[in-house]
């Protein structure tokens, strides 16, 4: 009897669903009524998508300093508890990450362990001493704490792959994320707007040495690299013609206007440069009119604008690359911790811990940088992962890169393409960004990229379901 309650439910739910579905078919909220149809899984995946998009470099858009995503996470682990308890097994659909990231999560915890048992790696007295090393940012928690945003940011990512399991699904969790892509994006324009023409602060604006607009996010990078995750999914819409998009051709052209207009105005060399780099890797996704188009369109902005690139580009491209300035000092210093602990690193999290013992023992004296007051990071991601992690743990990320890597060898339908090429693409922007940006392995919308490039990959091998 109780069987047959539950698949009356279910058949209500699902006509509920369908009644809701079509009358939005064809409108921009579209995309949001295929969870009310949807199991627990699926859903939980749009939640995670809004989540990804809920980011800030401050606190303002977090739950005890706990980001959305990593929220949603542990409520698709409490799902996936529930589901196991009530089949008798916990059963996860098997993919070609899963090894990878299961051994990173297992070296992670076996290097974080060894940094708390070896005595030589035992935290100096002085890091006891840092003012903002308390709560789980202090010595006995940090590295358990960030143990568990990977476990989070791995499971986020099994998680999201098991609930995009044919395309139907992986057409509406794309065309969700075009949405709130959208609106993040008009929210930056309509906060230079704001600013520019009446003085009206709106989120973060930063002014010295010029206007450059953050979002809602807080930091103009950190914004900037909000935008590129859904830059290439929009350019391969409309590239390759994806028949589970529900816009059309002129709103996403729109899309990419607004979004090409909302990165400029961040003035992120390191986001500008990285979509730049990843078109060209990605070419033969873009029509090569596109390509002269764009090229001229640089070239009219750079010779108009002459004296202000010069000044507020190139000069904070070559300073910033060039030159040892706040960022590439922390690069030093992680490259001193890995020499320091080359086989298994400091342990995950800990590297902020050790920035000014290590920054004392070398010499360095930067004005910029105050360990005292500030948790210092080091602003690039494989940098800081090898001194985290050491360099086993910098194989192991090589080999999950690899494998995401061969997933997209032999396949050549036309859906495989559309993948390969949008989310490959800000896959590829991102990872060149994190050369400059620190900890974005545990981001949301990172760890979104990986996910809808391996469930489209499975779904649409050679052109089958």
């Amino acid at each position: 009897m109780a069987k047959g309650v539950r698949e009356a439910s279910q058949q209500a739910t699902g006509a509920l669903g369908d009644s809701v579905a079509g009358r939005f078919q064809g409108t921009l909220f579209y995309p949001l009524t295929g969870a009310s149809r949807a199991n627990p899984r699926f859903a939980l995946t749009l939640v995670f998508i809004a989540s990804a998009f809920v980011m800030s470099n401050d606190n303002a858009l977090k739950l005890g300093s706990i980001s959305a995503a990593s929220l949603t996470s542990v409520a698709m682990l409490a799902v996936s508890i529930v589901e196991a308890l009530a089949k008798g097994s916990f059963d996860p659909k098997p993919h070609p990450l899963q090894a990878p990231l299961f051994l990173i999560f297992i070296w992670a915890s076996i290097s974080l362990m060894l940094s708390s048992l070896i005595p030589g790696k035992a935290f100096p007295a002085e890091t006891y001493a840092l003012p903002w090393a308390v709560g789980i940012n202090s010595p006995e928690y940090r590295g358990f704490s960030f143990l568990i945003r990977l476990f989070l940011s791995i499971f986020a990512i099994d998680f999201v792959i098991s609930a995009l399991s044919d395309r139907k699904r992986i057409a509406t969790a794309i065309n969700f994320a075009i949405l709130l892509h959208a609106t993040a994006v008009c929210f930056g324009l309509l906060q230079f707007i704001l600013y520019a023409a009446a003085g009206v602060r709106l989120g973060s604006v930063i002014t010295v040495p010029f206007l450059r607009i953050g979002g809602y996010v807080g930091e103009p990078q950190t914004y900037g690299l909000l935008l590129v995750t859904m830059t290439f999914p929009v350019i391969g819409a409309i590239r390759y013609g994806y028949e589970g998009c529900r816009y059309s051709k002129r709103t996403l052209k729109l899309i990419l206007s607004l979004t090409a207009i909302a990165l400029a105005l961040t003035f992120s060399v390191s986001m500008i440069l990285s979509v730049l780099s990843a078109l060209l890797i990605f070419r033969k996704g873009v029509k090569g009119r596109t390509l002269v188009k764009a090229a001229l369109f640089t070239g009219v902005i750079i010779y108009s604008f002459h004296e202000f690139v010069s000044s507020a580009i190139t000069g904070k491209l070559i300073s910033e690359a060039l030159t040892i300035n706040s960022r590439t000092l922390t690069w030093k210093i992680g490259m001193e911790m890995i020499a320091d602990n080359l086989v298994t690193g400091v342990g995950i999290g800990q590297s902020p811990l050790l920035t000014k013992a290590v920054s004392g023992s070398i010499n360095l004296n930067f004005d910029s940088l105050d360990f005292e007051a500030f948790r210092v990071a080091i602003l690039n991601s494989y940098i800081e992962w090898t001194a985290e992690t050491g360099v086993i743990g910098l194989a192991l990320l090589v080999f999950a890169g690899s494998r995401i890597y061969s997933l997209g060898k032999g396949m050549s339908s036309k859906e495989s393409d559309f993948v390969r090429f949008s989310f490959g693409g800000s896959l590829v922007a991102l990872a060149i960004s994190a050369n400059s940006y620190g900890s974005i392995f545990y981001i949301g919308c990172f760890n979104l990229l990986i996910a809808m490039y391996v469930a489209g990959m499975m779904a649409f091998k050679n052109g089958k379901s």
